[in-house]
């Protein structure tokens, strides 16, 4: 792994499958996102997504099958040890900390000294807009503004891969197009290989190069964003991505 700088890594996924209390959660699944690209992963409620982050991150552990970074499996590794950083869907922020030490808590937590860790979240926090804010407290933010050290966060620890679980879901229209407009530009900027969970296609068309729908924790369709779009290969998959055939 690289010193400096994001990690460009493939993320594959193979045969995953998981049982949870008696029902099936994913399902043989398979899954790559090439290297520096986003994937949204799009099914409605209870098909899996949120698990197969969840899996991916190594906070719940597959029955069987692969996950690939890079190549390597890290399937056997534990969450703190995997080159992967998820984004949840409602900022988990310590109260008790500034916006800047929120940051770099990753990095407090791998023994990187203060003073760069201090360089490091100032460098993200400028670049999320909120570059006056270091010294804040978590309570004198929007929610908004909160999602956007989340993001800020999760990207100072550099993951090979980001996860995303539905970020945007409880902001309003206008902070939701320019949250999303950041996460853009910073996935092109970085070259970022990421998963992002949604409901909302147009979210998926804004960000994704691919989509992979979920049904039934397995994949139903998987492919380009514009082709998947274009031509579902069934009413279910239709369905879900809210488009006539």
């Amino acid at each position: 792994m690289a010193g400096r700088g994001l990690v460009i890594a493939e993320l594959s996924i193979a045969g995953l499958s998981l049982n949870l209390g008696g029902r099936q959660v994913l399902d043989h699944l398979n899954l790559d996102v090439p290297s520096g690209t986003i994937c949204a992963v799009v099914g409605e409620s209870g098909s899996g997504k949120t698990t197969l982050l969840r899996a991916i991150a190594g906070f719940v552990p597959p029955d069987r099958g692969s996950i690939k970074v890079g190549g390597s499996d890290i399937a056997g590794l534990s969450p703190q040890d995997r080159p992967v950083t998820l984004l949840f869907q409602e900022p988990r922020l310590f109260p008790a900390l500034s916006v800047a030490d929120n940051v770099s808590f990753g990095l407090r937590v791998r023994g990187v000294g203060a003073d760069e860790r201090r360089q490091r979240a100032d460098a993200l926090l400028t670049r999320v807009g909120l570059g006056d804010r270091g010294d804040d407290q978590i309570d004198g933010l929007s929610g908004g503004e909160q999602q956007r050290v989340s993001l800020a966060r999760a990207l100072c620890v550099q993951p090979e891969v980001l996860l995303l679980d539905e970020p945007f879901s409880a902001i309003d229209a206008p902070r939701r197009r320019a949250l999303r407009s950041l996460v853009s530009g910073l996935q092109a900027e970085h070259a970022i290989t990421a998963i992002f969970v949604t409901h909302d296609v147009a979210d998926a068309r804004a960000l994704a190069h691919s989509i992979a729908v979920l049904v039934d924790g397995a994949i139903a369709q998987v492919g380009p964003t514009e082709d998947v779009l274009a031509a579902p290969v069934s009413e279910t998959v239709a369905d879900l991505l809210s488009i006539e055939v």
